[in-house]
């Protein structure tokens, strides 16, 4: 397997995904974050933001340090939130909790928003 500074696009996410098969799925959560990065899908607890895929602490905003822009909370069905997952590549949402329901959730609650306006 090449390291991960001779990766074309898009081929780190296919080595990880013919590893599905064989690998935990913990490993390979972790090893696509290090491949191309956390994506801006966490879960928050007590204001510490943890990667959504692979549970690593990503951030903390418990004195401000880290604000939640441009970043999704899963099971949060914000204006801001729903923007955010809308937006997510399928690259990004690899092995996330974002599922299509959760997508679709996204997409009816921004009708409503635009409704609204």
């Amino acid at each position: 397997m090449p390291n991960s500074q001779t990766f074309r696009p898009g081929e780190a996410v296919a080595i990880i995904t013919r590893g599905l098969e064989t690998a935990p799925l913990p490993l390979l959560r972790r090893l696509l974050c290090a491949a191309v990065g956390h994506p801006p899908v966490i879960e928050y607890c007590f204001g510490q933001h943890t990667c959504a895929r692979c549970t690593a602490i990503v951030g903390d905003s418990l004195a401000g340090a880290d604000r939640l822009t441009g970043k999704a909370i899963i099971g949060h069905h914000c204006e801001d939130c729903d923007a955010v997952i809308l937006g997510l590549t399928e690259e990004q949402r690899l092995l996330t909790p974002v599922t299509e329901a959760e997508a679709e959730t996204a997409r009816q609650d921004r009708l409503t928003y635009e409704g609204r306006d």
